[in-house]
């Protein structure tokens, strides 16, 4: 039996004094926000307060024009797109925010969890031969990992 071992990122234990006290804050808790980086009230102001203006644009990530093409007209010729998530907490949390996103534009969406112990990790045929079942003619994938394909 291999036997493992933690890493446990250094710290600084003087910036994590300051953060507690700065924000009022456990120790604990202020060594992981310091651990994220959010150290001052900017930093921390931008992440527990987001501003939709600081996003990255989308249409940076390669072919994203063509992919918005393809669920408008998917949207529009009223075929059935099928969501195929992940069985953790991001991929089930993900799958449900883009279910709920194409349900409010009016799509005929369903969705696929994978079984861990059947389907393994990432996209599977099992998954793809449920989609044509159900009669979707297009799968967006979400927390699926790049390597998983047959």
């Amino acid at each position: 039996m291999s036997s493992s071992y933690w890493h446990i990122k250094e710290f600084d234990s003087k910036k994590v004094d300051e953060v507690a006290k700065e924000f009022k804050l456990p120790y604990s808790i202020a060594k992981i926000m310091s651990l994220r980086g959010i150290i001052d009230r900017e930093i921390s102001s931008n992440f527990f307060y987001p501003d939709k203006s600081k996003l990255h644009d989308p249409y940076l990530l390669k072919d994203m024009d063509k992919a918005v093409e393809a669920i408008i007209n998917h949207r529009d010729n009223g075929n059935k797109l099928m969501i195929f998530g992940d069985y953790d907490v991001d991929g089930v949390s993900s799958t449900a925010m883009l279910y709920q996103f194409f349900k409010s534009i009016n799509m005929d969406v369903s969705y696929y969890i994978p079984h861990r112990d059947i389907d393994g990790y990432g996209l599977s045929k099992r998954g793809i031969d449920f989609a044509n079942s159900i009669g979707s003619t297009l799968i967006i994938t979400c927390d699926c990992g790049i390597n998983a394909f047959d």
